[in-house]
């Protein structure tokens, strides 16, 4: 594809993989002119783009997700109509012999230069996380796939109850995500697996019919009680292992019975899997500096711990 060639059509199998791949080079093979391919190519990827952006900022995750989609699938067809019709336009013309090493060159630093400026919109809104533990279950599974909204905390701390993304304190290259039990100014204490929020007793409810959340639960759902319990103003559920299973360290905390105080500008976190957790009972507070974002959903569940395997249950889901 580098030499230089003369044809009077393009092949319309060829014209049709390229326009899958690289639909700005697909223009340039069909007939368009240099120019012409580049600056198309520009303007399908930037209407794309801002009406993503648009549609991400205006609906709930889970529409704007959907959107994204629609979207992206919507211009690669009208990116492939477009080439068949520059293509249908030169049909009986002959078109200029051509060097592809150019175009090939200048349109990928139209793309990187492009995907960055993109970058720069989108990436300090969202991103997905994939979830490579069982300490958030019932809540997150392995292999879930979280959307975290990555401006959540640019003006105040998290809130009791938040399901939150932050770097492990003693490895800040790992990311972790757990829930909020206490802030700033928070006293804290958990005696015989009940927690104790600023002396109030945080409510706990054993759920009776707790097949239908545990059939997706990984950590020995046998050995499982589930409950919902209310942290502030959010209810969620979370597990306990079953008396005979749990492990003693885990259920109270501090260990010496007072209520832990939770310095300024740090919050504490514990995992909903409670005794399958490496979370503040473990390493402490976490500094407010350490945040990421904070989890609005699952997108998607992929495991693949064994196999791929693909989990139709968790697709597009609210969490609490």
């Amino acid at each position: 594809m580098g030499t230089q060639t003369q044809h009077n059509k393009p092949n319309s199998a060829l014209l049709f993989a390229i326009a899958m791949f690289y639909p700005t080079l697909s223009f340039y093979y069909a007939g368009a002119s240099f120019r012409f391919a580049i600056s198309l190519g520009v303007v399908f990827d930037l209407i794309s783009a801002l009406t993503i952006f648009a549609s991400d900022s205006f609906f709930s995750w889970k529409y704007a997700f959907v959107a994204m989609v629609l979207i992206a699938v919507v211009f690669l067809l009208l990116q492939i109509m477009a080439s068949f019709t520059i293509a249908n336009r030169f049909r009986d013309k002959p078109i200029e012999a051509r060097s592809y090493k150019k175009f090939i060159a200048i349109s990928i630093l139209v793309l990187i230069l492009f995907g960055q400026a993109i970058d720069g919109f989108i990436s300090p809104v969202w991103k997905t996380f994939k979830i490579p533990t069982a300490s958030m279950e019932p809540t997150f599974t392995k292999g879930d796939r979280v959307r975290v909204n990555l401006q959540a905390y640019t003006a105040k701390g998290p809130n009791v109850g938040d399901l939150v993304v932050f770097r492990y304190p003693a490895d800040p290259s790992i990311s972790y995500l757990q829930r909020v039990v206490a802030v700033s100014g928070d006293k804290v204490r958990i005696v015989d697996n009940l927690i104790y929020l600023n002396g109030v007793q945080q409510t706990q409810e054993a759920v009776a019919d707790a097949q239908s959340i545990l059939k997706d639960v990984r950590d020995y759902p046998e050995m499982k009680l589930l409950f919902n319990e209310k942290l502030g103003e959010t209810s969620h559920f979370m597990m306990q292992n079953s008396k005979e299973t749990r492990p003693p360290h885990l259920g109270d905390w501090p260990n010496d019975g007072t209520d832990f105080l939770v310095p300024a500008g740090q919050f504490a976190v514990l995992g909903d899997n409670r005794h399958n957790s490496n979370d503040s009972r473990i390493f402490g507070p976490v500094s407010n500096e350490y945040l990421i974002g904070k989890a609005e959903g699952i997108v998607f569940n992929v495991n693949s711990d064994d196999s791929l395997t693909w989990n139709g249950r968790r697709v597009l889901l609210d969490v609490d």
